[in-house]
């Protein structure tokens, strides 16, 4: 294969499907078994994918800040930790759908991951007392109060 020129990505495949076989049949070096061999054998070992497609996880440490929140800087988005955590140091995990955050390894933060820009993703308990009335604000909210409903 090595001096053809393919001109697609079905042709190269092709190309490669033809090599596996013989490939997959060859002895390994010094041994008298071929990886078409060791397949057969451990294939009943083989356990069910999971159902769920793996995802990447990234890792980023962070400092609480003082309004109970930290910031995902890939995407411009704020989400709450508990109060008394406010200027640990903490572990934020995330996939594409989710958010955790740990201290200590345990987890003290999870959230649906959200990529709304400068929005906050914010959860009620995580406030102190004094502050929790401002998780209720919204635009609605404020509109309705000043219609004097």
């Amino acid at each position: 294969m090595r001096d053809r020129i393919f001109y697609s990505i079905e042709e190269i495949n092709q190309a490669i499907a033809e090599q596996l076989t013989p490939y997959n049949k060859l002895l390994f070096k010094g041994k008298d078994y071929s990886r078409e061999d060791r397949f057969s054998e451990e294939q009943s070992l083989l356990g069910p994918l999971p159902n769920e497609r793996f995802q990447w996880k990234k890792t980023r440490w962070m400092t609480v800040m003082k309004n109970c929140h930290i910031r995902l800087a890939e995407d411009k988005h704020y989400y709450s930790i508990p109060y008394r955590y406010i200027g640990s140091k903490v572990k934020m995990e995330y996939t594409q759908k989710q958010v955790s955050v740990y201290h200590n390894y345990q987890r003290i933060a999870f959230h649906e991951r959200n990529f709304r820009h400068f929005g906050y993703s914010t959860a009620k308990e995580h406030l102190p007392s004094t502050h929790q009335f401002v998780s209720e604000w919204s635009a609605e909210k404020f509109i309705n109060w000043a219609e004097g409903h």
